[in-house]
């Protein structure tokens, strides 16, 4: 039976120098996308729990699955602009008033 820092070590032993530093220049090329993205996902969890919503709960209110809510509150979701007015509608909650500074 493997322990914790055996399977560790098989999991990191996986990944490349090629793979973290592919990962790196993403995460440096998109760095305005994710935290936007990040920034969006905070604010529908904080409302949520304002509202003392579920999860399901907002998924039921805009029409999708609980998985697509996940998803969105994951961050580095693509949201369109129609999906952020959806969920802004649902939660009477502006999420556009972000700061991209």
């Amino acid at each position: 039976m493997e322990n914790n820092k055996e399977k560790f070590l098989s999991f990191v032993a996986k990944e490349t120098s090629k793979d973290i530093l592919e990962d790196a220049k993403y995460y440096v090329e998109n760095s305005d996308f994710i935290r936007f993205s990040n920034n969006i996902a905070l604010l529908i969890l904080d409302r949520l729990d304002q509202l003392k919503w579920t999860r399901k709960q907002l998924a039921e209110a805009i029409g999708v699955s609980p998985q697509q809510v996940s998803k969105w509150v994951k961050g580095g979701e693509n949201l369109t602009i129609s999906t952020i007015i959806n969920i802004s509608n649902a939660l009477g909650f502006n999420l556009l008033r972000l700061n991209m500074c």
